[in-house]
């Protein structure tokens, strides 16, 4: 399996993705790649076209993170669902938010986490992934996302799907969970802010931020986070 990403000069990886992957994907080929962009919007777009061509050079299955992730566990579970079927993203299929090509389904994949096998499926879904994007190319939040979704369910009778587990696109900052993603404003949490440094820099943090983990859980602080998402999520559905 390749473990990829894409990233601007303006928006590089974090020393705390690149120091996760080090750690939890060493023995897996990882490839990073910086091109220029104009708006810096307009990266997310090369994901499929990005990973279909490492499918192509290196005829392996490949996972995209976005840069605002950090690997927490070693990624074995993603490798033995890839084994089995052409796709795994995180699924939500009650969620409902237009997006700038007029669906209303433009937050049902969250593409920060993508994994695609090296099979007929798993290229079907990529190039008509790519496809969608050409149609309407915009530097929109959403374009992305809601194009992959577009894609999956045009070429569904094709592809072999399985919902990628919820600890592996966690933005809630769970104990267990294998990849945080530190999405929007979740990366000015304190948890994700703490995890970051532990990474980048070497920090004895696990302790801490086991404390606060647990601590999260007492009824002022339940209340003090509930507050503090649904602020975030408002942020999110109404970005500046």
């Amino acid at each position: 399996m390749i473990v990829c990403s894409l990233f601007t000069p303006d928006y590089a990886p974090s020393r705390a993705f690149v120091a996760s992957l080090k750690r939890h994907a060493r023995d897996t080929r990882i490839v990073l790649v910086e091109r220029e962009f104009d708006p810096p919007l307009l990266a997310p777009l090369e994901k499929p076209i990005l990973m279909l061509s490492l499918m192509e050079q290196h005829h392996e299955a490949v996972l995209w993170l976005d840069a605002d992730t950090i690997v927490r566990r070693p990624l074995y579970v993603l490798e033995a669902i890839l084994a089995n079927v052409d796709l795994t993203v995180l699924h939500r299929p009650h969620t409902s938010k237009r997006g700038p090509m007029g669906s209303v389904c433009a937050c049902r994949f969250n593409t920060g986490v993508v994994g695609v096998a090296n099979t007929d499926g798993g290229r079907a879904f990529l190039t008509r992934w790519a496809e969608v994007i050409a149609i309407r190319p915009s530097a929109h939040l959403l374009l992305d996302q809601e194009a992959a979704y577009l894609a999956y369910r045009g070429v569904r009778s094709q592809v072999r799907f399985q919902p990628l587990p919820a600890g592996y696109n966690d933005s809630r900052f769970l104990p267990r969970t294998a990849i945080w993603h530190g999405k929007g404003s979740a990366r000015r949490h304190i948890l994700f802010r703490l995890e970051a440094a532990r990474y980048a820099h070497g920090l004895p943090l696990g302790g801490v931020i086991q404390i606060l983990q647990c601590a999260r859980k007492a009824e002022p602080i339940r209340r003090a986070y509930a507050q503090w998402w649904k602020r975030r999520e408002a942020t999110a559905a109404h970005p500046r």
